[in-house]
């Protein structure tokens, strides 16, 4: 396995349990031996695992023996197997937790309650819970203009807001890495022109975000939903000049 794209291929030894899939550097079974044959019985490393990530999506890949996992985090792992039929065994077992877990950010026109509950359910499985961006409720998400940094260039991006955070995606899906993520600080309309209906969202420590909305409704559900993010020492001003 290797984390990264140009990261070192490393054995280790992994354990599906739900949708919790952790590896370690050794057969655990052999280090607990190893240990509890000492007069002492204490835990080292060797039993620690060297990683844990909750499944949200499996990618096949083209190599036949190879596959990603995709964890609710943002964390991808790339796997090779020694055989195929061993591929295959890990692909069936991985593919079941994943199924609900790669669906889109986006789901239809439900309330934002049941919104809410939907999300909070990814995280919901037989095993111990663990916290992850998936079981924060969402406020809102859909897909926003927002202008670059550099070329001022407006790009479409999937925008989430959950848990006083706002982030932006190149898709809709659930394990997709944020491009860019912060909490919010301020929000305010910018006035361009007629018909041009664009809103700077202010992050604590980073550069703003300014993004375009179709419709004057649209930009009011998102700076109402942003505006419950900042902090209420936090003063916001209305409208920022922009000709």
């Amino acid at each position: 396995m290797r984390v990264s794209k140009f990261g070192r291929w490393r054995h280790r030894y992994f354990c599906l349990n739900g949708s919790m899939l952790t590896y370690f550097a050794t057969f655990p079974s052999e280090e607990f031996l190893r240990q509890a044959s000492k007069d002492t019985f204490y835990l080292t490393d060797g039993t620690q695992p060297c990683g844990v990530v909750r499944v949200a999506h499996v990618d096949e890949c083209d190599h036949r023996l190879g596959f990603k996992v995709f964890g609710t985090c943002g964390k991808v792992i790339d796997i090779r197997a020694g055989r195929t039929d061993e591929r295959n065994e890990w692909l069936r077992a991985l593919k079941t937790p994943a199924r609900r877990k790669s669906r889109s950010w986006s789901v239809g026109n439900m309330s934002e309650s049941m919104r809410s509950r939907s999300m909070s359910s990814f995280a919901s499985d037989t095993t111990r819970s663990t916290p992850d961006r998936l079981s924060i409720p969402i406020l809102t998400c859909g897909w926003l203009l927002k202008q670059s940094d550099v070329l001022r260039r407006w790009n479409r991006y999937f925008f989430v807001v959950q848990g006083g955070m706002v982030s932006y995606h190149a898709t809709d899906k659930p394990y997709d890495v944020p491009r860019r993520r912060g909490y919010v600080a301020g929000v305010s309309v910018v006035r361009t022109g007629q018909g041009v209906f664009e809103m700077q969202i202010r992050l604590k420590n980073q550069a703003p975000i300014n993004v375009r909305m179709s419709s004057e409704e649209e930009l009011d559900e998102w700076r109402s939903h942003l505006l419950s993010c900042v902090p209420d020492s936090e003063e916001t001003p209305a409208l920022v000049n922009n000709w």
